[in-house]
């Protein structure tokens, strides 16, 4: 059996860093896929449990110097202490390496024509910087060439290591280096203010990729952590890891649900708004369901604990987040190929560089090589393209989820965008889903009562919201189900169910047609009435008789109309697709301004007419609910399911709207649209920043400039330049309509 996980990793420090983690977990017998995303530190792992652990998993990536954190229950909380406790270590690490920056660059700044003395102060002031501060860079550099692999700590190793060393070597033999045409050059400064501007960089940026996961943050502490639950009579303080399915707990005005439970006793509005974006506080009382999150505003309430944990629905909408974050959108491909060759071409081009200017270069040709290589190399950073992605699509992901809007995988996110075509199902998705009877007529083959009886046996079985309606407006007539046998749901037509050995049908009049039952002239002038009005109808009947009909009225939900009409606008097509009469179909669609529609569609015909139009060309959305769409859902590009529908279809789907409002299914195209604009704009600094940096650093602009770049300015350039991809991702957080 297959395992999905989503794992804290701690360690990385650069997007070569979660290529050679994501190749690492590749070689591994037993794990079908692995996706790492440097953005929020995690792998995303598909895993055989029979073929490999997680132990294993996590004893090959210790002797890379990178660490998993396993433990499922409280890996959010130690990543966050890992994040916390890496924060702490480079800001003391950078602290160092300022205090000790400063006076070796305002020395030499400052003092152009200096004794030798001078250069040891340097080099004393130089040490603290390289062998504290910079250790971490090293240390890993030297992990990563034992398996014979590079990142991004290579190149800063190589560069400040290259810079200190000539700088060392032409403080203690400069003599030596004289005769060879050299003067008593040194470049401590470029060494140290490198390794700080590198430190400033990665501190800044944890610090605004921390921004970017604060969505996860945010969600889990929606939870409380100390629960009041009844246990033998006696009202007790609990962790909440303690309670258990059954408890009986109490929440008082201003507290939070800490599970999914049902209403035991007392009465309050309860404010949802948490997990479901809606800001109208509910009418909570018995018997009804209160979610964990949600904050209990005025009475006393008791519930009984059904879902726990991983299990409620925050829990899941943690998980899908998480999951979410931690997949990867086609765009990325590309920065994640170039991130895999970025270091080893960097490389390249810096020996090339220093053989350059050794060769061909002036008098003094051996500083003047050694300046362009450590800047080449310095100035390199694959980090800008390895950000670009992942940090807006978590920044994009977290904010969809305070509005509502639940991100299955990131390849949705991205896709949405280019939807040029939306199928919207009719019952549940356009409608409310909370259909009525409006009028009924039974035909008298069957006594009355007996009649009802059966009815409600039969489309009790069913959770259609029309069977469920019928079955509500016969709830007087309730009688044993456990006369009912052989339950079968036909998605589309309708349902079959064996009563006391016969079977029975309750469905739609292509059901009905099926087995060539007729109504009598008289019904079916009352029919074709309920058919003009655009009533949904449901046929009861057996293989020889029509029993009874009843219509439906299903409202449409307020503000889909405006809905639609901002979609058009936006350059989409929409259609109606449905199992319904086309009469009813044909008015929801006036309704809402739809000029496209689809009646009388089975779960294969809508199936049929996904593939049809992208045969066509067209990029298909598919908005809908019910486990008849579920297919649907799975085929077209993009499925978009409503958090109130099946639990097949929100698995098929890859956006999953929590909510009552309308709106959502806009604002999950225009953050899809914003996001990849974002991304985009993420890319196109990245490479704009490696395409004029890299060549500048090598000095093919001396002619035109007359300098080479000097190290320390190529250090800055190098970390502000992911910080500045991350800050733009920052932006999706405060996204509006």
């Amino acid at each position: 059996m297959i395992e999905v996980k989503t794992i804290p990793v701690v360690g990385m420090s650069c997007a070569a860093c979660a290529v050679s983690i994501e190749d690492k977990l590749r070689s591994v017998s037993g794990i079908r896929k692995a996706s790492v995303n440097f953005a929020n530190n995690s792998a995303l792992i598909e895993y055989d449990p029979d073929l490999t652990s997680l132990q294993s998993i996590r004893q090959d990536l210790h002797e890379l110097g990178y660490e998993l954190i396993i433990d499922e229950d409280t890996n959010g909380a130690k990543k966050h202490e890992a994040e916390n406790a890496r924060s702490v270590r480079l800001r003391k690490k950078l602290a160092i390496a300022v205090l000790f920056s400063l006076p070796v660059l305002s020395i030499s700044m400052g003092w152009h024509h200096r004794p030798d003395w001078v250069n040891y102060l340097l080099l004393v002031l130089t040490l603290p910087v390289v062998i504290y501060s910079g250790s971490e860079f090293y240390v890993k550099a030297i992990r990563h060439l034992r398996k014979r692999m590079a990142n991004m700590d290579t190149l800063v190793t190589l560069g400040t290591g290259a810079a200190f060393l000539f700088s060392l070597a032409n403080t203690i033999f400069p003599s030596w280096f004289s005769g060879l045409g050299s003067t008593q050059l040194v470049y401590f400064e470029s060494s140290a203010v490198i390794i700080t501007f590198v430190l400033l960089g990665r501190y800044l940026e944890e610090r605004a990729k921390s921004r970017a996961s604060a969505a996860i943050r945010q969600l889990m502490d929606l939870q409380p952590k100390r629960v009041s639950v009844i246990r033998g009579g006696e009202e007790l303080i609990l962790p909440l890891q303690q309670i258990i399915p059954g408890d009986r707990i109490v929440i008082r005005p201003g507290e939070k649900v800490p599970v999914d439970g049902l209403v035991l006793d007392g009465e309050s509005y309860v404010d949802e708004s948490m997990v479901s974006g809606e800001h109208i506080p509910l009418y909570k009382s018995g018997g009804d369901l209160v979610f964990a999150g949600t904050v209990n505003q005025h009475g006393l309430l008791h519930i009984r604990a059904e879902k726990i944990g991983s299990q409620t629905l925050l829990g899941q909408i943690i998980r899908m987040v998480e999951q979410a974050q931690a997949s990867k959108a086609p765009i990325q491909q590309l920065a994640d190929k170039i991130s895999s060759v970025f270091v080893p071409v960097v490389l390249v081009i810096a020996f090339v560089t220093f053989t350059a200017w050794l060769v061909f270069g002036p008098e003094l040709s051996l500083p003047l090589a050694t300046v362009a290589a450590v800047s080449v190399l310095v100035i390199a950073c694959p980090c800008a393209l390895g950000l670009a992605t992942p940090t807006a699509l978590m920044a994009s992901i977290g904010r969809g989820a305070t509005l509502g809007i639940l991100v299955k995988d990131a390849e949705s996110l991205e896709k949405a965008h280019k939807a040029d075509m939306v199928l919207c199902d009719k019952t549940g998705t356009l409608t409310l889903g909370h259909p009525f009877v409006v009028d009924y007529f039974e035909t008298g083959v069957i006594e009355k009562e007996a009649l009802r009886q059966l009815v409600w046996q039969v489309v009790s079985a069913s959770k259609h919201p029309l069977a469920i309606a019928i079955a509500s407006s016969l709830i007087h007539y309730k009688s044993p189900v456990d006369e009912v046998t052989e339950v079968a749901n036909m998605p589309g037509d309708g349902i079959r169910a064996v009563v006391k050995g016969k079977p029975y049908y309750a469905g739609s009049d292509s059901l009905l047609s099926k087995y060539e039952v007729r109504a009598g002239e008289h019904h079916q002038s009352v029919i074709d009435g309920w058919v003009a009005l655009g009533h949904s109808i449901v046929f009861f009947f057996d293989e020889s008789h029509l029993y009874a009909a009843y219509a439906l009225n299903d409202p449409l939900r307020p503000g889909m109309a405006e809905v639609i009409a901002s979609l058009k606008k936006m350059g989409k097509e929409v259609a109606v697709v449905s199992g319904d009469h086309p009469t009813s179909v044909r008015k929801i669609a006036e309704e809402t301004g739809i000029t496209s529609f689809y009646p009388d569609m089975k779960p294969a015909d809508k199936f049929e007419l996904i593939s049809r139009l992208q045969g066509q060309g067209k990029t298909v959305a598919m908005f809908g609910d019910g486990i008849n769409d579920s297919a649907a859902l799975a085929r077209a590009d993009i499925g978009i399911s409503l958090a109130t529908g099946s639990d097949i279809a929100i698995e098929s789907s890859g956006l999953t709207l929590v909510g009552n409002d309308p709106a959502l299914l806009f604002k999950a195209f225009r953050l899809s649209d914003k996001t990849v604009r974002i991304i985009r704009q993420n890319l196109f600094w990245a490479f704009f920043y490696n395409i004029i940096a890299i060549p500048l650093a090598a000095g093919l602009f001396l002619p035109l400039t007359g300098h080479l770049l000097n190290p320390m300015i190529a250090g800055a350039a190098m970390a502000f330049s992911s910080v500045t991809v991350v800050l733009n991702s920052l932006r999706l957080r405060a996204f509006r309509i």
